[in-house]
């Protein structure tokens, strides 16, 4: 796991980040969870949510972050490999098909790794915590999101 901030995430300027490693990311401030999310690139992805990309505006976040830009710049972000999730895939069950499909979605010793199979794993991954943390700005997958701190709403 790297813990870094929006800062550094949108100059694309986190320390020892390798684009191939890190595909969950977790946006919070001390214990207050604001989101989960998935990207094969997550900083490519933080700068989607804030500026709008793929012919869309802000998300929901961007808007949120742009929002409180000011607070924002104190949030956190931890960025998390797969296998920094696993134990909580293997709470939550959201990964059924067995370790072997696991395996498959891990970079082998030349890197490579099957697509279908990273894809579903940063699904079980991005769900398992979504689960475990009830983030407040997350909807998919969330039945109960903690609600916003008042200062925030």
């Amino acid at each position: 796991m790297i813990q870094t901030n929006i800062i550094d995430m949108l100059k694309l300027q986190v320390k020892d980040y390798e684009d191939h490693l890190y595909r969950i990311y977790i946006v919070h401030e001390d214990d207050v969870i604001f989101y989960v999310g998935m990207a094969l690139l997550p900083m490519n992805r933080m700068i989607e949510h804030c500026y709008g990309g793929r012919g869309k505006g802000p998300s929901h976040l961007g808007n949120f972050i742009r929002s409180f830009a000011e607070e924002a710049n104190n949030w956190q972000v931890d960025l998390l490999t797969l296998e920094d999730c696993k134990p909580y895939v293997d709470q939550y069950g959201t990964f059924s098909e067995g370790d072997e499909f696991w395996l498959k979605a891990l970079p082998d010793q030349n890197g490579l790794r099957d697509g279908y199979w990273l894809t579903e794993a940063m699904r079980a991954a991005e769900g398992a915590l979504i689960q475990h943390y009830h983030p407040c700005l997350n909807i998919a997958g969330n039945p109960n999101p903690m609600p916003l701190p008042e200062r925030y709403r």
